[in-house]
């Protein structure tokens, strides 16, 4: 589903995302409409309060930066408010959690629209380099 969603030069390993439900199981959820998988959410710690290629690729269980790698909604459900829900869902367990003051990810420009109907407020463009296209850091302060 990672492949299906991202451009072959962004998308995440296998390595990377068994990484993230081995390390950071607690900020990894699946989405499931009528017994199928229709999406995925998943992110790592980081003690950084800015994105950058360090804190995309590591976990750090004391930080208090959640850093979101992947939102992820089959592409024969999207444009139907699954991928709204999911990351409302995904926000409130993050919440609960009661562990993480903020909450930043990196989108492309069309899509900083979608995370701000969510609550992420948009921080300009980013200075991590992942593919070919400019990313931009959104965020979302909890405490």
């Amino acid at each position: 589903m990672e492949k299906k969603s991202y451009p072959k030069d962004e998308a995440a390993s296998m390595n990377s995302i068994m990484m993230r439900l081995k390390e950071a199981n607690d900020f990894f959820i699946v989405a499931v409409l009528e017994g199928v998988i229709i999406g995925f959410v998943n992110g790592t710690l980081s003690s950084d309060k800015k994105l950058s290629h360090e804190s995309m690729t590591s976990h750090v269980p004391s930080g208090k930066t959640l850093c979101i790698h992947s939102v992820v909604i089959a592409e024969e459900y999207r444009g139907r408010g699954h991928g709204t829900l999911m990351m409302r869902e995904y926000i409130s367990r993050v919440k609960i959690m009661n562990k993480v003051d903020r909450i930043l990810l990196l989108a492309k420009q069309p899509l900083v629209p979608f995370y701000g109907g969510v609550g992420f407020a948009f921080d300009g463009e980013s200075d991590v380099v992942h593919g070919k296209d400019v990313w931009c850091q959104c965020s979302m302060q909890l405490k």
